[in-house]
C-alpha cells in the first residue's frame, strides 16, 4: 500500500518556536515529504493557528536519528482546499511518500 518502513523519516511535527520563551515549542500540526529535497505537504490550518504568537516562526522536528529542528520555507496554500505546500530546509535522510493517483480504497484500515 506505500506505507512508509521508517515513519519517522517521511511524517513530522511542525511546531511553533517562541524564541523569548527559552525555545518553546507549540505544536501546530504535521507534515509529510513527498520529495526527497524537502517538499512536503500539510493542512492549511497547520499555518493558520490563531495561538501562534509569531507566525513568521515555523519549524519542522525530524525526530528520527535524535531531534533537529530545521526552518520551514516557501510555503504555498490552496485558496480552495485545506492544503498547503511548503519545504524543510536542509532536510537529509528522509522518505517521501508516494501520493496515490487513484481514489483510496473504501472500508480499509490505513
Amino acid at each position: 500500500m506505500g506505507l512508509p518502513d521508517q515513519p519517522l523519516k517521511a511524517i513530522f511535527p511542525i511546531v511553533s518556536v517562541s524564541e523569548e520563551r527559552e525555545h518553546r515549542y507549540s505544536f501546530l500540526g504535521t507534515g509529510f515529504f513527498i520529495s526527497a529535497d524537502g517538499t512536503f505537504l500539510t493542512a492549511r490550518h497547520v499555518f493558520e493557528n490563531p495561538n501562534v504568537a509569531d507566525k513568521g516562526i515555523y519549524n519542522a522536528l525530524m525526530l528520527h536519528g535524535g531531534l533537529a529542528r530545521h526552518s520551514i520555507s516557501g510555503v504555498r496554500f490552496s485558496e480552495q482546499f485545506d492544503v498547503a505546500l511548503g519545504h524543510v530546509e536542509d532536510a537529509q535522510d528522509i522518505q517521501p511518500l508516494k501520493l496515490a493517483t487513484e481514489n483510496a480504497p473504501m472500508n480499509y484500515d490505513i
